[in-house]
């Protein structure tokens, strides 16, 4: 059977976000395995969510401020930046 869907927890909604902070963590959620990381590009959030990246950086923030995701910035071998990755908060 497909997964045709994904949970979103009810404490999101304690948090007194904007609109595209929680359209944003929804598109999160949607990409998260079952270790609840994932690492979508900004153009792919923002495809998903018809909202331009600066908006998704803006929300990225909002949502990282109140630790609802945690942003690691990461590395490639040779030292160069390479994709973060937005990690759901303990908090649930």
């Amino acid at each position: 059977m497909e997964k045709n869907f994904f949970k979103v927890p009810n404490h999101l909604f304690e948090h007194g976000l904007s609109s595209k902070a929680i359209v944003v963590y929804c598109a999160l959620m949607r990409h998260a395995g079952t270790k609840l990381m994932c690492y979508p590009a900004r153009k792919t959030i923002s495809a998903e969510c018809n909202i331009s990246a600066s908006t998704v950086d803006r929300a990225l923030a909002e949502l990282a401020s109140t630790g609802l995701i945690k942003k690691v910035n990461r590395k490639n071998v040779i030292g160069g930046k390479t994709s973060n990755v937005d990690l759901r908060s303990d908090t649930e």
